[in-house]
């Protein structure tokens, strides 16, 4: 896990990847899905939906834990949330299912990151992907949103509060500040939890690290804070 600033690419690990039997999971959903829709779409329109929720009850086996805590704080409930979940774009063609071990995600904003998955074979690089997801919207005003989005096996959050820019992904969870922090502020909160740095009733009180400060990608953004979170075993509420 790196610690500090001066790279210009920043690396730490993912603490929930998914796992060889995730990704086997994953195929065999996916294909009985495919052919459950295919049927729905002949005989029963509102089959559908029921194949997309036992595909994505398969699949979820966890959730960001600052999730959960944002949807509280909103004055939701994720069961109730989670009801109104409808299969993304084009579904089930998309989402693709990777055969790589490492997810892909693309990047949330330049310059250049990554995620790194411990492999048995060595370290293997992530990149975020993005579009054709599973999401719900749950907070809207006219500066801040959220929105919860199914990926692989984990449910995991976007969203824009105040100043910053949040998003989870298998354990870390990533702050990106409109404006840069001082290099003596940003050294010193490194190690700190992001609930004494950022005030947010969904951060008070969680004893999530500060592990890492990435350099803004331009004098005029701020920095992104890397906060190691971790993940929580959950199902989706349909699945007994």
């Amino acid at each position: 896990m790196s610690r500090g600033r001066g790279a210009s690419v920043r690396t730490y690990r993912l603490t929930d990847p998914a796992t060889a039997s995730d990704r086997q999971r994953f195929r065999e959903a996916r294909g009985a899905a495919r052919v459950a829709v295919r049927e729905a779409d002949r005989e029963d329109p509102g089959a559908r939906r029921a194949a997309f929720r036992q595909e994505v009850g398969t699949n979820v086996r966890s959730a960001s834990p600052f999730l959960l805590s944002l949807v509280v704080s909103a004055g939701e409930e994720i069961d109730r949330l989670l009801h109104r979940l409808d299969p993304g774009l084009h579904w089930p063609r998309y989402p693709a299912l990777s055969s790589n071990p490492a997810s892909r995600f693309q990047r949330l904003r330049e310059p250049p990151r990554r995620f790194v998955i411990a492999t048995p074979n060595g370290d293997r690089e992530a990149v975020r992907r993005r579009g054709f997801g599973h999401t719900v919207p749950f907070i809207f005003s006219r500066s801040d949103w959220a929105c919860l989005e199914v990926v692989e096996h984990s449910l995991e959050v976007e969203a824009r509060i105040g100043p910053a820019r949040l998003e989870t992904l298998f354990g870390v969870l990533r702050v990106e500040l409109d404006a840069p922090l001082p290099d003596t502020i940003a050294l010193a909160i490194l190690g700190r939890r992001i609930g004494e740095v950022i005030d947010h009733r969904s951060l008070r009180g969680h004893p999530w690290p500060i592990v890492a400060v990435e350099e803004p990608p331009s004098p005029s953004s701020g920095q992104t804070l890397v906060v190691e979170t971790g993940s929580v075993a959950f199902r989706m509420p349909w699945v007994g």
